[in-house]
Order: C-alpha cells, then sequence, then structure tokens
C-alpha cells in the first residue's frame, strides 16, 4: 500500500492500540494528533491571565518556603505549651524531611497527570498540614501535621515551576521563574521575623492559621483559570499494576528512607548525638547503602526511573543542579548566621535582626528581574549565571572582614552586593534545565533542582552548625580564656550580661564574631565552586535552544523518517541524546515506513 499525500492513520500495538496521525509523504512532522483528533497547538497565557496566575504560584511557593523557617522562633513557646523538649528537634525537621523524600515522586506526578488538578491536589494537601499543625492539641498531632504539610509542600515549588513552563512562552520564563524563585527566598528569609511576631503578639497557631487564606487565594486563582499543557495527551495507567510501575513507587520506596536518614543524620550530628556515635554512623550508612541500591534500581528502570539516570547525566542538568544545591546552601547559610551575628556582635533582638538582613533580599528582586530581562532580550544565561556567582562570592567574602566596630554602611553595602549576585544566579539553573527537556519532562526536572537545593541548604546549615560550634570554642579560649564555655553557651547570646562579668563582654563578642565570620568562609566556598559548575550549563541562547521532542515525533533511520513513540509514559523513550532510536525494538517498525 503506497502513502498518499494526506494525512493517513498508522496503528501500534504495545500493550494497547493508539492512532497516531502523520504525513508520510514529505516526513513532516505532524501537528500532534491522538486518538484520530487533531490537537491543537499549544496556546500560551498572556496578559492578565499570565499575571494573576504567576501572583498565585508565587503565592504558593513563598508558603512553601515560608513554612520551613517560620517555626524556627516559635519552638520555644511550641514546646512549653505541649511540655516536651524531647519533641522539639522533629518541629523543624519534620517538614524538610517529609518535603524532601517527596521531591522526586512530585516530578512524576506532575509528569503523569494534570499539572492544574496535581498542583490543587498538593496545595489541599499543605492546607490540611496546616490546619492540623494549628488545632493540634498534643506535640505529637502538631509534628503529624508539619509532617503533612512537608508532603503537600513538596508539590508547590516544583508545580509552580512546571505550570510557569507550560503556561508561558520560553522568551518570558526567565523573568516569571524568577520572581517565583526570588519572592519565595524571601519568605524563607523573613520566616523567623514573621514567626516570632506571630508568637509574641497573637500566638504561634497563626504562624499556621495564616497559610490557608493564603493558600485559599492560589487556590481560586487556579480553578478559574486554565492552564495551558504543551504535554501530549495520553491515556495511561487503566490499571493498578500499571500505576504502580509508572510511578515507580519501588524507587520512593528506597529513596525516601535515603534521603531521611541522610537529613536526620546531619541535623542529629554534633548537637543530639557526636558525630562519631553509632547512631549517626549507623544513619549514614543506612542512608548511603539504601541510596546505592536506589541507584541501582533507577538504571535498571531506565526511561520509567523517578529519576531518571539519562536526565541527570545530562551536562546542562547536572551543572544546574550543583550550582543550585551551592548557591541555596551559600544563601541560607549567610541568611541563618548573618542575624546571629547582629544579635550577638551589634546587640539587637531578634526582631531588629530581620529587619537588618532585609538589604540582602531588596536587592536580590531587583536584580532577579533586571536578570530575567537580559536573558529574554539577549537569549544568553550563562553571563548571569557566572557573573552573579562572582560577585556573591565577593560579597560574601567582604562579610568575612566584620569586626566588633563594622559600621552600618559597610554592612548594608556587603548584603546589598550578595544579594545582587543572588538575584542574577538563583533562577538559571531552573532557566537551563527547562530549556533543554521535553514539556513532559519539565516536572521531573525542575523536581531534580528544587531537591538538591533543598538539600544544599540543609547542608550547608548543618554544616555551619559544626564550623560555629567548634570555631567558637577555639575563639573563647583566644579571646576569653577567663570565662566558663559551658555556662556562656548555655546562657546564650540574648541574656549574656547576666551570665558574665562585663569587663569579660567584649572579648565573648570578639569570640563570637571570629566564629561567625569563619562560618560564612563556607558560603564564600559555595560561591566559589558555583562559579566553576555554572560553566556547565553551557554558552546556549534561549532564542535557538530546542528542547527534546516530546513522546511524540519522529526519528530518523536510513535517511526515512518514523513515528517511534509508544502511547503510555511508562513506554516512552526517554530522549538523552540523539541515539533514542536503540530504546525502540526493530520489530515495532516496518522495513520501509511508505509500506505502512
Amino acid at each position: 500500500m503506497r502513502t498518499s499525500p494526506s494525512t493517513r492513520q498508522m496503528i501500534i500495538q504495545m500493550g494497547f492500540l493508539e492512532e497516531l496521525s502523520l504525513h508520510m509523504r514529505g516526513f513532516k512532522k505532524p501537528a500532534g494528533v491522538l486518538g484520530g483528533e487533531h490537537q491543537s497547538e499549544t496556546v500560551h497565557l498572556t496578559g492578565f491571565k499570565l499575571h494573576i496566575l504567576t501572583f498565585g504560584l508565587t503565592l504558593a511557593a513563598m508558603l512553601m518556603m515560608l513554612n520551613a523557617s517560620i517555626v524556627a522562633t516559635a519552638i520555644p513557646e511550641i514546646s512549653k505549651h505541649y511540655k516536651s523538649i524531647e519533641d522539639i528537634g522533629w518541629y523543624g525537621s519534620v517538614y524538610l524531611l517529609t518535603n524532601c523524600s517527596m521531591q522526586p515522586l512530585s516530578g512524576k506526578l506532575y509528569t503523569i497527570y494534570s499539572l492544574k488538578w496535581t498542583f490543587l491536589t498538593f496545595l489541599g494537601i499543605f492546607e490540611l498540614g496546616a490546619l492540623v499543625a494549628a488545632a493540634s492539641i498534643s506535640s505529637t498531632m502538631f509534628i503529624v501535621g508539619r509532617a503533612i504539610g512537608g508532603i503537600g509542600g513538596a508539590g508547590l515549588m516544583n508545580g509552580a515551576l512546571t505550570i510557569i513552563a507550560s503556561a508561558a512562552p520560553i522568551t518570558k520564563r526567565p523573568m516569571l521563574v524568577g520572581i517565583i524563585m526570588s519572592v519565595s527566598v524571601v519568605g524563607q528569609a523573613l520566616g523567623p521575623l514573621i514567626g516570632g511576631a506571630f508568637t509574641q503578639y497573637a500566638s504561634w497557631r497563626w504562624c499556621f492559621y495564616i497559610n490557608i487564606p493564603a493558600g485559599a487565594i492560589t487556590g481560586l486563582v487556579l480553578c478559574f483559570i486554565e492552564v495551558p499543557d504543551e504535554r501530549k495527551k495520553y491515556k495511561t495507567h487503566k490499571t493498578l499494576t500499571e500505576l504502580f510501575f509508572g510511578l515507580d513507587l519501588i524507587g520512593f520506596s528506597l529513596f525516601a528512607p535515603a534521603c531521611i536518614m541522610f537529613l536526620m543524620a546531619l541535623q542529629w550530628g554534633g548537637i543530639k548525638h557526636a558525630w562519631d556515635s553509632a547512631m549517626i554512623l549507623g544513619l549514614f550508612c543506612g542512608s548511603f547503602v539504601t541510596a546505592a541500591v536506589f541507584a541501582f534500581w533507577e538504571q535498571r528502570q531506565g526511561k520509567d526511573a523517578m529519576i531518571p539516570t539519562g536526565m541527570i547525566k545530562r551536562r546542562i542538568v547536572y551543572s544546574s543542579c550543583l550550582t543550585a544545591m551551592l548557591q541555596m546552601g551559600s544563601l541560607l547559610l549567610i541568611t541563618y548566621y548573618l542575624p546571629i551575628w547582629f544579635q550577638s556582635v551589634k546587640k539587637v533582638g531578634p526582631t531588629m535582626s530581620g529587619v537588618m538582613i532585609l538589604p540582602t533580599f531588596l536587592a536580590q528582586i531587583p536584580a532577579a528581574a533586571i536578570s530575567s530581562i537580559l536573558i529574554t532580550r539577549l537569549g544568553y544565561y550563562l553571563p548571569w549565571a557566572m557573573g552573579g556567582s562572582a560577585i556573591t562570592t565577593i560579597g560574601s567574602g567582604l562579610m568575612g572582614t566584620f569586626e566588633l566596630h563594622t559600621s552600618q554602611v559597610e554592612w548594608v553595602m556587603y548584603q546589598i552586593l550578595t544579594g545582587v549576585g543572588r538575584g542574577l544566579v538563583l533562577q538559571i539553573p531552573i532557566i537551563a534545565t527547562q530549556s533543554i527537556l521535553a514539556p513532559s519532562e519539565i516536572s521531573t526536572g525542575s523536581a531534580l533542582v528544587v531537591l538538591f537545593q533543598l538539600f544544599g541548604g540543609a547542608i550547608f546549615i548543618c554544616c555551619g552548625q559544626t564550623i560555629f560550634t567548634n570555631r567558637f570554642q577555639a575563639g573563647l579560649l583566644r579571646y576569653a580564656p577567663e570565662v566558663d564555655a559551658g555556662e556562656v553557651v548555655r546562657w546564650g547570646v540574648a541574656r549574656l550580661n547576666l551570665a558574665v562579668p562585663e569587663q569579660s563582654l567584649d572579648h565573648i563578642l570578639q569570640a563570637y564574631n571570629y566564629a561567625l565570620i569563619r562560618t560564612f568562609y563556607l558560603g564564600v566556598a559555595g560561591s566559589f565552586v558555583a562559579f566553576f559548575t555554572s560553566i556547565g550549563m553551557g554558552w546556549k541562547s534561549l532564542k535557538t535552544v530546542k528542547p527534546a521532542e516530546d513522546p511524540l515525533e519522529y526519528e530518523s533511520k536510513s535517511g526515512l523518517e518514523y513515528p517511534h513513540h509508544l502511547i503510555a509514559p511508562s513506554f516512552w523513550i526517554y530522549q538523552s541524546n540523539a541515539k533514542t532510536n536503540r530504546y525502540l525494538k526493530e520489530s515495532q517498525l516496518p522495513a520501509d515506513p511508505r509500506t505502512c
């Protein structure tokens, strides 16, 4: 049978039948036809709809990051209310544990199901967690609420970035991604300040009640806006078996405990247990062994893996992940310890210290906007990634020169310099990753970058705690050998004047300054290494880069074009490079497509 110039149908059998409309004569790519019904090209949102959608998604992403830190200043009051000092460690950590462990699975869910309704489901789970925590009547109930909130929050940042990638054309993504990333990080930075204000002037429960009306706004926005979806629509997973293997739940059951054990070891090491204790060593060993099994399983799964190995092996993807991890880790380290410097060395209260770190974020947001505009106009993102990393390194390095008598002009200017650098680079790993992935892969790629960001924050803060503790002890021996180090640590910086003689106070502040600036050095190192990892993102222009094709595409063989992608996502050929044809069985292709 000869192929006519008009469109004709070919049936492919692999688990089930699906019609594929294709132009066989001239070998032109079809417009995307499934089940015999033509699908129109994706129409991106513009104007008011795009702006209001961005507002709703940014609000959700900010809530997700805000909840990671808002509990910090409320923990003393919560533990006092429940009389549960032994549970303090879980109040903050359980949210991070469930959030990190759910990131890859959230990416898989966004790949398979509707972007809009998957996002609303995660938002509903997040809101439920906030309600349970706010209305909790016991410490256990509060911890459960925080865990539920972490599960829901895992899909908010990833979902926001995935929806923006689908709703906006690639030329507008840099600006919108920059807004989401910058505002969400500001939310995390202001979390302790907002939590302290609620705890002091209202109730700690409002740290969680505030999520409900704010999340409802995002929900209403999503309900009334039709979210474009660039992905090909496939009807998948009709049975529980197909659903199970499509989600790679075995991979998730390996990844989650590996992630949780690793983060627990980081959070408990040097604080609750010694680093060389059986508990910490056991957690690290268990994490590494489980991670090794997980890596083997994912390699075996190939294109069906929760974290496809073909994706993470791509230079732009792993370079983006490393850059995101180092930059976010450096940012959160400085954000966490800079208020401590203000409280100890400058002798201000918690609220005022939160105000004094605002220059970083007031500079970061406009810098992100400028970076996004330049990327949109010029197309290239690498100069801003490298330049931002260099500026951040310089700004963080200048913070390492802080002294007891550092002037206000100096610490403001150093923060502005650091904020400008962060604003230039922070959103670029997401932009670079999304630019080379097919629409159906974007959610997985975004989840991967967000996961590395969260890991970076956890690793840097925990390592910073170890550096600060060790250097503070050394600083006391160096500057104030006459005081009892245990007594100073027990009283803390807020009530230091009650614990030590007045003549020793300046010496102890010298020890604080000595320890803190050496902690800042870790942030300097992170930004410095990020300068080199960002080079791997490549000198590419968004105006010319071509993302990977989605599941329905042509593949060249012997100079002829083949419709080679099968229907269910669990059977998709993962396009890691131009040689995707190796995954397709020869029996599924005719010897010559013109004989179809």
